[in-house]
């Protein structure tokens, strides 16, 4: 019996460890007054810490599911196909959910024409924001912004954005 006691604790003790979990999601927003449309990261995580990114203020979080997404700014009619998937026990990458944009496009062009992941730290760069702003003063613009990296207590690292013109 003396043998049993110590294993029977460290079992009883193992099962009330909780692991860390995070998961990856997307809001976004159609804004008429500054003529914006911006696809952003949402990180939520088990703990507070750095690497969580909140919805943004007057951001729309996309829950489950295939989103048909449609903004229309100054003239400019711009059309987005979202997926979101939530966390899987299938492993590390799927296990914190998925997020891809299948098809974004502003006027006549494809920002994103194929699949795309997004706010998916196992790719390599991540693409973590979309901005498309056109304030009829200047050509529409569109600006994607990836990272290097994610870490828990970091964020995001190595962030760079490139713009260009959509006309």
């Amino acid at each position: 019996m003396t043998r049993v006691l110590p294993l029977l604790t460290l079992i009883c003790m193992s099962g009330s460890a909780f692991a860390d979990w995070g998961v990856n999601g997307v809001a976004i927003q159609c804004d008429r007054q500054t003529n914006t449309f911006v696809i952003a990261p949402v990180i939520e995580l088990s703990e507070p810490s750095k690497g969580a990114i909140d919805v943004e203020p007057g951001f729309q979080r996309l829950s489950e599911g295939t989103h048909k997404v449609v903004c229309n700014i100054h003239g400019l009619h711009i059309q987005a196909k979202i997926r979101v998937f939530g966390p899987s026990p299938k492993g590390m990458c799927m296990g914190g959910g998925y997020v891809d944009i299948r098809a974004l496009q502003a006027g006549t062009s494809k920002i994103i024409p194929d699949v795309k992941p997004f706010n998916w730290v196992c790719t390599d760069p991540t693409l973590i924001r979309i901005t498309i702003k056109n304030t009829g003063k200047e050509p529409p613009k569109s600006e994607l912004c990836t990272a290097d990296n994610w870490e828990w207590d970091e964020g995001f690292s190595g962030v760079r954005c490139e713009s260009r013109s959509l006309r």
